[in-house]
C-alpha cells in the first residue's frame, strides 16, 4: 500500500515543481531514448522507445515520470491445460510507467553523473504463432497479457555535447535501470537519449 502511494506522491511533486526550482536553473526536461530492455536475463529482450518528464527540485534533485514502449522477442512458453505443450509466439513490451527520485552529481560544466529510485509498472504481451502445430496437433493462436509492478533503482550520466544548440538546453543521456527486481519478473533496460532542458 505505501509503495502504491510513491507514484502519486512524486506526481503531485511534478505539477507543483516550479515553485521549488531555483530561479536560475531550467525547471523541466524532457527526454527520447532508445529502451533496450530484457526479461529475466536472457529469456527474452527487444528495443523500444522511452519518453521521460522531469522537474528541477534543486541543482542536484529531481522527480522523473518514465513512459516506455516497444520491442518484442519470439520466445518459447509451456502451456498447462490441458496437457503440457510449448506453444511458440512472440513476447513483447506493452507498456512501462514509473516514477523516480533522481540525485544529480555534476563532476563539471560538462559530465554528471545521476541515481534513480522509485516505482515501476510493466505491462507484457504475449501472442502465439499463427497455425503453431504440437507434434501432430494444431495449436489455436494464443495471446495473453501480464503486468507486474515494483520498486526500481539505476544510474546514468549525462554529456553537456552541445553547448552551441538551443542555449546549452540539450544534453545526450545513457542510464541503465534495474525497472523490476522481483523473482519471476527481473526487467531491466539500457537507454540512450537526448534531453531538451525547458
Amino acid at each position: 500500500m505505501h509503495n502504491a502511494m510513491i507514484p502519486l506522491a512524486l506526481m503531485l511533486t511534478l505539477a507543483a515543481g516550479p515553485a521549488l526550482a531555483e530561479d536560475d536553473s531550467p525547471e523541466r526536461y524532457a527526454s527520447l531514448s532508445s529502451l533496450n530492455w530484457q526479461l529475466e536475463g536472457n529469456f527474452a529482450e527487444g528495443s523500444g522507445i522511452r519518453l521521460l518528464l522531469g522537474q528541477q527540485l534543486s541543482e542536484y534533485l529531481s522527480v522523473e515520470l518514465h513512459g516506455g514502449m516497444g520491442g518484442d522477442d519470439n520466445v518459447t512458453l509451456m502451456t498447462t491445460d490441458p496437457t503440457p505443450v510449448a506453444v511458440n509466439g512472440d513476447l513483447g513490451l506493452k507498456q512501462l510507467f514509473g516514477a523516480y527520485i533522481r540525485a544529480r552529481y555534476p563532476f563539471n560544466d560538462m559530465v554528471s553523473v545521476y541515481g534513480l529510485a522509485g516505482y515501476t509498472r510493466v505491462k507484457a504481451e504475449f501472442e502465439g504463432d499463427a497455425n503453431f502445430i504440437a507434434g501432430s496437433t494444431p495449436i489455436n493462436r494464443d495471446g495473453f497479457s501480464e503486468s507486474e509492478s515494483g520498486n526500481s533503482y539505476g544510474g546514468g550520466i549525462e554529456f553537456d555535447v552541445f553547448s552551441g544548440v538551443l542555449d546549452g538546453r540539450l544534453r545526450l543521456t545513457a542510464d541503465y535501470m534495474v525497472y523490476l527486481d522481483k523473482s519471476g519478473a527481473e526487467f531491466d533496460a539500457r537507454s540512450v537519449g537526448i534531453q531538451l532542458q525547458f
